[in-house]
């Protein structure tokens, strides 16, 4: 769906947040790094961290910093980085959601968001590949239910509650995975993955799938933070699971054992073309306590390679059989992974949680090609729980 124009207006009622949200911008660009910027913009929040911020992958600085009330705003971006949705909510009054358009950062539109939003575990929104939803989390004060709820970028309204009819998706994260243009979005559930309409996100099939977070003996997960991938022709839907073997030791509960399934599904008819476990040919590192439990996916542009992140490892892997090409030890485990529009980079940061002395702070920047380490932008802020993502720049900024 193409990004239809609007006429921007100005956000006069904005109130920057009074709270101590030990906030930390990141370095802004030179003019010289600003003239110098590529064609790949990444947008990125972090826990406390009080801003939204806009970054230069070259130089691994910031082009702009837009301030946030919460302590981990939501966000997401058109893929064609036109619009710029942001969600947060100030302590004693009910949230809302701004549209950002990119090409003057004006506030486009303003929605209130009377319910708690989700700000914990993870981004509280995701946008559909073609621009039309997007879905929001909310949850109840105490933590303990929650729901979804779908807003219409056409006629900027928030749909009736019946709009999503994913109840058993939980109430965690939800993220909407597909290619523009494509029929078909995708979403991780509980165990299965949900198909849905692109066009009305009704439910058209599900694919059994890990249960994510299925709790062990002792209460600790079994299945990690999954992730899902779309290949770039829309024809194969990559899954990432971690799996985790815990065991109790005195007082302690001890990580014994962590292996990462890797499934390869047919998204014409649901049908699963290739499952492997990454132990069979590689050595996994153990899930840190406390970060996550999370790795990362990411399809080539051309579709011949799988990237997966965890821990402190990145692999390369064959898109269609799913053997290892190449694998490259990180400086620090990772916490967030993009890439670049045209494919030959990926963007990685360092985690600064868990039960691990954060190695490195920063920002890495690896060649696909030789998977090698090319940058290192290192005098950044310690950021927790990041959400990064990445999006053409404005031909204007290019």
């Amino acid at each position: 769906m193409a990004e239809s124009p609007v006429t921007a207006t100005p956000d006069p009622d904005y109130v920057p947040s009074s709270q101590p949200l030990h906030s930390a911008p990141l370095p802004m660009v030179s003019p010289a790094e600003r003239e110098s910027s590529g064609g790949t913009w990444l947008y990125l929040a972090a826990f406390q961290n009080g801003f939204i911020s806009i970054v230069d992958p070259l130089s691994g600085y910031a082009l702009r910093q837009i301030p946030v009330n919460a302590s981990q705003a939501g966000l997401a971006v058109s893929p064609g980085g036109a619009r710029l949705y942001v969600a947060d909510w100030l302590s004693g009054q009910e949230g809302q959601l701004r549209i950002f358009d990119t090409a003057n950062w004006q506030v486009v539109h303003r929605e209130p968001l009377p319910d708690l939003i989700r700000l914990l575990g993870g981004n509280p929104m995701t946008l559909s590949p073609d621009v039309r939803w997007l879905v929001v989390s909310f949850y109840a004060p105490d933590g303990q239910t929650g729901w979804q709820r779908v807003f219409d970028t056409e006629s900027l309204k928030c749909m009736p509650i019946e709009a999503w009819r994913l109840d058993d998706c939980g109430f965690g994260q939800i993220r909407l995975i597909g290619q523009p243009g494509d029929p078909r979005v995708y979403v991780q559930c509980q165990g299965f993955v949900a198909v849905l309409n692109a066009g009305d996100l009704s439910l058209i099939r599900r694919i059994p799938s890990p249960t994510p977070f299925a709790r062990d003996s002792l209460g600790w997960s079994q299945v990690g933070n999954p992730y899902l991938a779309v290949s770039p022709d829309g024809r194969w839907l990559y899954g990432l699971y971690p799996k985790i073997e815990r065991k109790a030791e005195g007082r302690h509960v001890l990580v014994v054992g962590t292996d990462l399934q890797l499934t390869v599904w047919e998204t014409s008819n649901g049908e699963t073309v290739r499952e492997v476990m990454m132990s069979g040919q590689v050595s996994v590192p153990l899930a840190t306590v406390g970060r996550g439990d999370a790795g990362y996916l990411a399809v080539s542009t051309d579709g011949n390679r799988v990237f997966v992140a965890w821990e402190d490892m990145l692999w390369a892997l064959s898109g269609e059989s799913l053997q290892v090409l190449g694998e490259l030890r990180l400086p620090a485990p990772v916490d967030g992974m993009a890439q670049r529009m045209d494919g030959r980079e990926l963007y990685l940061l360092p985690a600064a949680s868990g039960d691990l002395t954060t190695r490195e702070l920063g920002f890495f920047t690896v060649d696909v090609t030789p998977l090698d380490l090319l940058r290192h932008t290192s005098n950044w802020p310690r950021l927790m729980s990041p959400l990064l993502y990445a999006v053409p720049a404005p031909a204007g900024e290019r």
